[in-house]
């Protein structure tokens, strides 16, 4: 037996046990939260595994979205129990706290893991430039079908940006291309209720947004 001074939460805890039901109603993941320390302009820090279960072999199709264009997860997509290794893939963001989500899509309903990550204040010499970002802004959330959808997306790097949306099974349900800086309106006509994936890609890479339609 283990115990922790972080009531409800296994951060603190040295060891966790997780019991998992034979056949779960959803996919169950542990832990749900994940602390992550670097020094800004320093080295990556090292992945963490989230544990995914879908309970008795059953085939239960997920994709793991990181919330976050700084958060890589890996495998991102698959049916089957298995262990996703999660990790920052950069070290440039301004000094402080920054927290994020990793989203599992999955039928039954979405689960998510809570992500935190630290940059520290550089030892080195001299300060390293800000890497270029990509950001993607999407409101209101959640969002009314047959409504619009608000959309602003700044790339550093690029003036067109493709931004596109998929549903839950990974079709592609609209794309349009985007001026850095601009705001959009999305009509929501002929989408149902559910969760979906609003995705940009720029030059300076790929950022995903969960969008909710109800």
């Amino acid at each position: 037996m283990w115990a922790s001074n972080e009531q409800g939460s296994a951060q603190g805890c040295e060891h966790t046990i997780a019991i998992i039901p034979d056949n779960p109603s959803g996919i169950e993941l542990t832990p749900l939260y994940l602390r992550f320390e670097a020094e800004r302009g320093g080295t990556l820090p090292a992945d963490q595994k989230v544990q995914l279960w879908t309970g008795g072999g059953l085939a239960m199709p997920w994709t793991a979205v990181p919330d976050a264009w700084w958060l890589d997860a890996r495998p991102a997509s698959g049916s089957q129990a298995t262990q996703i290794a999660v990790r920052p893939n950069s070290t440039q963001l301004a000094e402080g706290m920054h927290a994020t989500e990793l989203v599992f899509a999955a039928t039954p309903p979405a689960r998510k893991v809570e992500v935190q990550y630290i940059i520290t204040k550089s030892t080195s010499a001299g300060e390293p430039p800000m890497a270029l970002s990509l950001v993607l802004d999407a409101w209101p959330q959640p969002a009314a079908v047959r409504g619009m959808l608000q959309v602003r997306i700044t790339d550093t790097g690029s003036s067109a940006i493709r931004l596109s949306l998929y549903d839950p099974l990974g079709r592609e349900r609209l794309s349009v291309y985007a001026e850095s800086g601009s705001v959009l309106q999305l009509p929501l006509d002929g989408l149902s209720p559910g969760l979906y994936w609003l995705r940009a890609h720029g030059k300076t890479g790929m950022v995903t947004r969960a969008v909710v339609l109800r």
